[in-house]
């Protein structure tokens, strides 16, 4: 498909869009409240037969030579605008703070929830040591006013795999983890996991990567709807090294053989060491694919555990494990404790993060949801189960992009804010797009009546352009989201589901 030089018109997507069609008479315009008028993130989208074009505004593109139906296209445009705003509304990934105190005071107290490596200006390792932003070491230092950022610089991203690939980059070699702030469940002795050498294969074969990068997969085979694959480190979001790409696209590859029936719905499973913040569904789902065609009717994920099931070669640190089974089915390595609120169905102006917390936190403030009196405690894990509805004449697909979408937006709606930091800018940005008052916005935020998962200092702050929510999901151990049927009349999407403390502990497996 052609390129288009900005800036990015309706007039250019429609005429690469005739130029594309075998029938011009096809051609016309997918129109979306929000995308179409999102300047950041936005764009325009055609279809005509031989498919769906989507331009973004930003230079980004999406063309599918699978026509589908106007439902399926909408939903692909939603998609990609969800992704655009993800993608535009973030921060550089990785800052430098040199001869910066105040920058640097000011950054670490907008990011607690961050990653900072402080290491010599000539970049030496032997005493560098890699931080969590709200590590005491960092903190005390603020606090005593002594230099920051003079012979020791500091490195900060938002997330943990961008400073592993800033130290592959600018070191070539891990750096060690605070002792007072390392994570119980990852090594201490090194911020990347330590790879080993492949023994000869057995059996199965095992895929020609480079030197560090010991993987395996597995299925499906006859009689086994499983695919399973294991890695000695878990597999990136961003800047994976050419092993996991290519064990991300074998997985993807071979879960598209899954062969469904009526009924099934995917069920992921994440085996091994899981960061404190990180989400399984990322893990499982978000990092690898879409799954949009195995996991069209469902998707059931779960922590499988910190010990990953051994490979047909040996042990691994890490095992992703995609089978296929009815909906009727539970999950396998995790039983409820508790039930902690349940909602009956709620109608949604979009399927939006920030559109499914409000409908939520309006029906929990007015106390039109069941909701346990006891908090979940902060040790504590939980499970989200959700049904989403379409309206009439629609169609629910769900995929790794909707899931991620609805399980924040539910998390959130159960939770509430404390500090008020940053929050009248807060206010403003969220009134602004969900076109309510800013003074209902507050309220609903800072209720902490029937937020059952808990309270956090900045559920969602500015970032960027936009806003960045920030939901207790990494404790979220498991989750399905499945299609309901649509209501004769329906005139808009509806959500309905309940959220239950789990605990680990294995159940009858399918």
């Amino acid at each position: 498909m052609d390129d288009i030089a900005a800036p990015i018109t309706r007039e250019k997507v429609r005429a690469l869009t005739l130029k594309w069609a075998d029938d011009p008479d096809s051609v016309a315009e997918i129109e979306h409240d929000g995308f179409n008028d999102d300047q950041q993130s936005g764009g325009f989208a055609f279809q005509c037969d031989r498919g769906l074009l989507v331009y973004g505004f930003d230079g980004f593109s999406r063309s599918s030579r699978y026509p589908g139906d106007d439902a399926s296209r909408r939903d692909e445009v939603e998609q990609y605008w969800h992704q655009s705003q993800q993608r535009n509304w973030a921060v550089a990934a990785v800052q430098e703070f040199r001869d910066d105190d105040a920058g640097y005071a000011a950054w670490l107290d907008a990011n607690p929830d961050a990653y900072v490596v402080n290491i010599s200006r000539n970049y030496y390792t032997s005493d560098a040591r890699l931080h969590r932003a709200d590590c005491r070491t960092l903190t005390a230092q603020v606090s005593r006013g002594v230099g920051l950022t003079g012979p020791y610089v500091k490195i900060c991203a938002a997330y943990l795999n961008e400073l592993e690939q800033w130290m592959a980059d600018q070191v070539g070699k891990p750096i060690l983890w605070c002792g007072t702030c390392a994570p119980d469940s990852l090594p201490r002795q090194s911020a990347l996991p330590v790879s080993r050498v492949a023994p000869e294969p057995t059996g199965l074969t095992v895929p020609a990567v480079p030197a560090g990068g010991r993987s395996m997969f597995s299925g499906p085979v006859a009689g086994s709807a499983v695919v399973e694959a294991w890695a000695a480190e878990y597999i990136r979001f961003e800047h994976r090294p050419a092993w996991q790409e290519q064990l991300r696209t074998e997985i993807r590859s071979h879960c598209r053989q899954l062969e469904r029936s009526d009924g099934d719905v995917l069920h992921a499973t994440f085996f091994g060491a899981k960061h404190p913040r990180a989400d399984v569904e990322n893990l499982v789902l978000y990092y690898i694919d879409s799954f949009s065609g195995v996991g069209r009717d469902g998707i059931r994920v779960e922590y499988g555990g910190p010990d990953a099931p051994p490979g047909p070669d040996g042990d691994y640190q890490y095992c992703y494990r995609y089978s296929l089974a009815p909906s009727s089915d539970d999950f396998v390595h995790r039983q409820q404790v508790r039930p902690l609120a349940s909602f009956d169905w709620t109608d949604l102006k979009d399927k939006t993060l920030a559109h499914i917390w409000l409908a939520l936190a309006r029906r929990r403030l007015l106390g039109e949801v069941n909701a346990a009196e006891r908090v979940l405690a902060p040790e504590a894990s939980f499970a989200v189960k959700i049904e989403l509805r379409p309206p009439h004449g629609g169609r629910t697909r769900v995929n790794a992009d909707l899931m991620k979408a609805v399980f924040d937006g539910v998390i959130c709606a159960f939770q509430a804010q404390t500090s008020t930091k940053d929050l009248a800018e807060t206010m403003a940005r969220l009134a602004k797009f969900l076109q309510i008052t800013p003074e209902e916005v507050e309220q609903l935020l800072c209720d902490q009546e029937g937020a059952v998962i808990g309270s956090v200092p900045r559920l969602v702050y500015p970032r960027g352009a936009g806003v960045q929510w920030n939901p207790s999901d990494d404790r979220c151990f498991a989750g399905e989201l499945l299609p309901a049927e649509m209501e004769p009349g329906g005139t808009c999407w509806a959500i309905k589901g309940e959220l239950v403390e789990i605990d680990y502990g294995s159940t009858d497996s399918h």
